[in-house]
């Protein structure tokens, strides 16, 4: 879907991955139109990307799975898979609330 453009070197720069993460958030937001989800989304963009910045330097080896679950998540938008993205939705916020909390 080329929405996250990742390289083997964006994980050596907490800054730049989540830079990137919050792209590929904001753009799901984007996409889905919804005005509610988008006012929360910005509400709270500063604060993801500074916990996975974090995240990006303390559990580097975690984020190779963040974007493989982002690409799953973008595959099935793409596919238009309801279901598929459900479930790939709540794995996603299941693993980042580990990286991010703990």
């Amino acid at each position: 879907m080329g929405i996250l453009n990742v390289t083997p070197d964006s994980f050596s720069d907490g800054g730049r991955f989540a830079a990137a993460d919050d792209a590929f958030h904001r753009c799901i937001v984007d996409v889905a139109g919804n005005a509610i989800a988008h006012r929360f989304y910005c509400s709270i963009s500063e604060r993801q990307r500074r916990m996975m910045a974090d995240a990006a330097r303390s559990e580097s080896s975690r984020l190779a799975a963040l974007v493989d679950e982002h690409d799953e998540l973008a595959t099935a938008i793409g596919a238009r898979d309801l279901t598929r993205f459900e479930a790939a939705l709540v794995g996603h916020l299941e693993s980042t609330y580990r990286v991010t909390i703990g």
